[in-house]
């Protein structure tokens, strides 16, 4: 066939129609594949923005108890102890996910609902971290977790001011364990090899996947210290969503984002494999489709001569 004008020509209109469709089929391979790692990253964006989001309404509600037990407060305006011992029975009663709501007044008094909860000796509310934060910023405030001497393990504190005649009287703290963070958390779980995993305001882990990274009563691992790469994010100066090794080398892309009503990050990590799997079949599809056009193509050119 080549042996002639009409076969060279037939062979080389098929050669450009095969390399017309080659290049085709790479040229929508490539652009549909980077759309759709795009719009996956995007889509695992806006799930960290929304998971972190139901953790804030969870938070805003234990700042809304809070507030209102300050409000009570404020509103007798007294601090006689059976009243402030009222007070807070009644504003924890029926709360399960409360580990105990207690009062610390500017004389030192500690009034707490848990009657279970062994006071330490020396014990000065005013002393305290909580009372300390919510009286510096004068509203509401989530403090960082920690591990509580009255009830011998990790929570975390919601404390509000109590003014009364315009002076600071005391100060509203509620301690909630970390169960209910830890169930939203773990949660994020809407594909196969997702999870979620949180951090407070200074970048150390509070939940996570691997039971290692979580605090415990003597230590609490830093992000940046496991994941360096994941360092921009957890400061927020890089909103973009990272493509890094995980903690047991699997390559995933990981998604911050604030938790507002308390500074803590909320993380969700996506499997590459979740995002490339459905790119790899996009791939086949295309290739086969493809080669069965060039089969038929060779073959219509070939009956043509």
């Amino acid at each position: 066939m080549l042996r002639t004008i009409k076969g060279r020509l037939t062979a080389s209109v098929t050669a450009i129609v095969i390399a017309s469709i080659l290049l085709t089929t790479v040229g929508i391979i490539s652009i549909a594949g980077n759309r759709m790692i795009q719009e996956q990253t995007e889509a695992l964006q806006l799930n960290a923005e929304k998971y972190a989001e139901e953790i804030n309404t969870w938070m805003e509600n234990e700042k809304m108890l809070a507030d209102g037990a300050a409000d009570s407060i404020q509103a007798g305006g007294s601090l006689d102890t059976d009243f402030i011992q009222s007070v807070v029975d009644v504003h924890a009663a029926g709360r399960e996910e409360l580990l105990n709501l207690y009062c610390g007044t500017k004389d030192s008094r500690f009034i707490q609902s848990n009657r279970e909860a062994e006071i330490p000796e020396g014990y000065d509310p005013v002393a305290r971290g909580w009372y300390g934060q919510a009286a510096e910023a004068k509203d509401v405030i989530v403090t960082d977790p920690y591990w509580d001497v009255l009830t011998n393990q990790m929570c975390t504190t919601i404390a509000a001011p109590i003014y009364i005649e315009g002076e600071l009287a005391g100060v509203i703290g509620l301690d909630v364990t970390l169960g209910t963070v830890t169930d939203l958390t773990e949660s994020i779980r809407y594909a196969k090899g997702v999870y979620g995993f949180l951090a407070d305001s200074s970048g150390r882990y509070i939940v996570h996947k691997n039971s290692e990274y979580e605090p415990t009563e003597h230590e609490a691992v830093a992000v940046s210290e496991k994941m360096p790469g994941l360092k921009e994010l957890m400061e927020g100066t890089d909103g973009r969503v990272k493509k890094l090794a995980d903690y047991d080398g699997s390559m995933c892309y990981f998604a911050v984002s604030e938790i507002k009503g308390s500074s803590w990050k909320l993380g969700v990590v996506v499997p590459v494999s979740n995002v490339t799997g459905p790119l790899l079949t996009m791939i086949c599809v295309a290739v086969v489709i493809a080669v069965a056009v060039i089969i038929f193509v060779a073959l219509f050119m070939a009956g043509l001569t």
